[in-house]
C-alpha cells in the first residue's frame, strides 16, 4: 500500500485543501482524506509520518495582532501514517 498526498490551493483566505489517495495493488485507488488544512510541520520517526495542521484561518490587524472575535484561536489537528493505518487527532 502507498499514499500521494497533495496540497492544492484554495480561495484567498481559506487553507489549501489537503488530499491523501490510497494506492494498492489489488483496488483501485481511494481518496482517504480531502480538508482544507495548512501544514504547519511535518516528521517521520520510524515508520512513522506526522502532519501538525492548522485547521482554520486566523485573521490578524495591521500590528499582527489576532482580532479578539470569536474562533479566531488556531485549530491544530494532527494526522499520522504509519504501520498501514491513518490516525486523524
Amino acid at each position: 500500500m502507498q499514499g500521494i498526498c497533495l496540497y492544492r490551493n484554495a480561495l484567498s483566505n481559506e487553507p489549501p485543501f489537503l488530499t491523501v489517495v490510497v494506492l494498492n495493488d489489488y483496488t483501485s485507488p481511494k481518496l482517504v482524506y480531502n480538508v482544507q488544512s495548512a501544514i504547519l510541520d511535518m516528521k517521520s520517526e520510524g515508520s512513522e509520518t506526522s502532519f501538525t495542521l492548522q485547521m482554520n484561518t486566523v485573521e490578524y490587524d495591521d500590528n499582527n495582532i489576532p482580532y479578539n472575535i470569536p474562533n479566531n484561536t488556531p485549530i491544530i489537528k494532527t494526522l499520522t501514517f504509519g504501520n498501514g493505518k491513518i490516525a486523524f487527532k
